[in-house]
């Protein structure tokens, strides 16, 4: 037909597994049947390219008072940066709670693993901002995460990150550390049940921002209960 062109998946590389069950010698591709009425049969024609457009998807935000989104296919991973200026130096952490809060009507896809890992803010840079998967495993240290989180169902996370606040009060780094969320990617084997890497499938997570519109019980927030050091050394010899 002139003007008319078809692209989509032409081979299916994944395991089988990774689909939902077929019946015996179905094209997985999508498939375009002509039927010709003159003779009455019908012509498969496979698809000969491969493309994918995400012209439709929303745009993620660059401000954290708009929001934060994590989702795979684009791997878009958010980072965030936390105030511990106000913890004393000597102090002992009990618990450090990540906690962020996923609007369930505007995130939408399969069920996703989802990991908190250190950063060094050296890679943090302009909103927006881009990096290779191959530095990304080389910069981050996986603290804690979460697996088969559903974007239309799980609404309240909570990440154990003690470890690391602990780090940071202990000044184990130079310079500052900041967290990020990505999917289970290969370099997270503790996360990665999944038969094909996260940019296969399209997931999104809209996660609420620290906007002034929205209530503190939705915003993204680190909650720290901890003992000064001082109080448990009293009367110990």
């Amino acid at each position: 037909m002139q003007g008319f062109t078809g692209f989509a998946s032409r081979e299916m590389l994944h395991p089988a597994s990774s689909l939902i069950d077929y019946h015996e010698e179905t094209l997985v591709a999508p498939v375009l049947m002509v039927h010709f009425a003159h003779n009455d049969s019908t012509c498969f024609i496979q698809p000969w390219s491969d493309t994918s457009t995400f012209d439709e998807i929303s745009e993620a935000p660059t401000d954290v008072a708009d929001g934060m989104m994590l989702r795979t296919c684009l791997r878009t991973y958010p980072m965030l940066r936390f105030d511990f200026s106000a913890l004393p130096a000597n102090a002992f952490i009990n618990r450090a709670v990540l906690s962020v809060t996923n609007d369930t009507t505007r995130s939408f896809g399969n069920l996703q693993s989802m990991v908190i890992s250190e950063i060094d803010t050296r890679y943090v840079g302009t909103p927006g901002d881009t990096m290779p998967l191959l530095d990304l495993e080389g910069a981050v240290y996986q603290i804690s995460g979460m697996v088969n989180l559903d974007p239309i169902l799980n609404q309240y996370l909570e990440f154990n990150v003690t470890t690391a606040v602990q780090r940071v009060v202990n000044d184990v780094y130079e310079g500052e550390r900041a967290f990020i969320m990505t999917a289970g990617e290969d370099f997270f084997p503790s996360y990665d049940f999944d038969s094909v890497d996260p940019d296969f499938y399209y997931t999104q997570f809209s996660f609420f921002g620290n906007s002034d519109a929205v209530p503190d019980s939705l915003r993204p927030k680190l909650k720290i209960s901890y003992t000064q050091m001082d109080v448990i050394e009293e009367g110990g010899e």
